[in-house]
């Protein structure tokens, strides 16, 4: 098992599933870009999930591809007449034979604890088992001050 990036499986008293030794070798294979060890400026949750983004595919992950429509990953949270889903979620990543939602945050979204609102939300998605975040905190151009 690799020691970056450091992370926590819940609940404790369940051994990890085997997916997550997998997930953890593509965080850590992009460290050198996303590791937040040594300060960053300006790294952003769209760069992070761009240097996590084939790790993930070669898993087995559909992954946001931009910011058009075709790109975003969208999944069902409630359903309306005749079954058609009337409320769904962006995400950065699923897996569907796992059920793993990813959220990559970087930035003021990371330390904003975006990741609690993630929480909820990957609650509420249609088949979602798990949550992996994928979170790095660094500074934006205009956090880094003088």
């Amino acid at each position: 098992m690799v020691s970056y990036p450091a992370w926590n499986y819940y609940p404790r008293n369940v051994r990890p599933p085997e997916w997550v030794e997998g997930f953890l070798s593509v965080i850590h294979d992009a460290a050198p870009h996303i590791s937040t060890t040594e300060p960053r400026i300006g790294v952003t949750s769209d760069m992070v999930l761009r240097h996590l983004a084939a790790g993930l595919q070669g898993l087995g992950f559909v992954v946001e591809t931009g910011k058009t429509v075709a790109g975003k990953i969208r999944r069902p949270v409630l359903f309306g007449d005749n079954g058609r889903a009337e409320v769904s979620y962006e995400i950065d990543a699923f897996h569907d034979g796992y059920g793993i939602v990813v959220e990559a945050e970087a930035g003021r979204g990371a330390r904003g604890n975006a990741v609690y609102r993630d929480i909820v939300r990957t609650s509420l998605i249609l088949d979602a088992r798990y949550l992996a975040p994928a979170a790095s905190g660094c500074l934006s151009p205009s956090e880094r001050g003088p």
